[in-house]
């Protein structure tokens, strides 16, 4: 089973650069977890403060030992001086899935 993870944060106008240096260090650790399969943020096309987060992990345990990581803890208190309001996370199991690359009949 995949576990894949979403987050929404909204982050202070003032505080963006921060924010974005904070989450590509935090990207350029955790992508070299072993059971991490993809870790970007992404910047809201609609709202250059919105910063949102995709994960995927391989299993729980690999996202387990993720958040037991000194860099989580670092991120986690970096993240928390940036925001506008509380980050929003959800959750996702996925059984299986199979890359999508279009079909001839639309």
């Amino acid at each position: 089973m995949t576990i894949i993870m979403t987050v929404s944060f909204q982050l202070q106008a003032d505080k963006r650069d921060e924010a974005i240096a904070a989450a590509l260090a935090m990207q350029a650790e955790t992508t070299l977890e072993p059971g991490c399969s993809e870790y970007r943020f992404w910047i809201a096309a609609d709202d250059p403060d919105a910063l949102g987060l995709f994960e995927r992990w391989d299993t729980q345990e690999a996202l387990d030992e993720h958040l037991a990581t000194a860099h989580m803890a670092t991120f986690g208190q970096a993240i928390t001086t940036v925001l506008d309001q509380q980050a929003t996370l959800t959750r996702y199991e996925v059984a299986s899935s199979t890359r999508y690359s279009g079909s001839d009949d639309a």
